[in-house]
């Protein structure tokens, strides 16, 4: 997605290649709790499907992310 400027929305996804469930558990912690951190700290919304991650915030929020 191109942005004029950095308030506007984007959407970003992101494939994640762990060597095994236990990993991509690790990384998403207990109900996934380090997602929501992750969401809290970059003011972005994360929804994830197994190890596909969709990420949809600000532009800027996103290229930080």
């Amino acid at each position: 997605m191109i942005a004029k400027d950095n308030s506007q929305i984007a959407t970003s996804e992101i494939f994640l290649e762990l060597a095994d469930n236990q990993r991509l558990i690790s990384f998403c912690g207990p109900f996934d709790d380090n997602i929501k951190q992750f969401e809290r700290r970059l003011a972005i919304e994360i929804n994830r499907r197994n190890n596909r991650f969709k990420l949809i915030g600000k532009l800027l929020n996103i290229k930080r992310s």
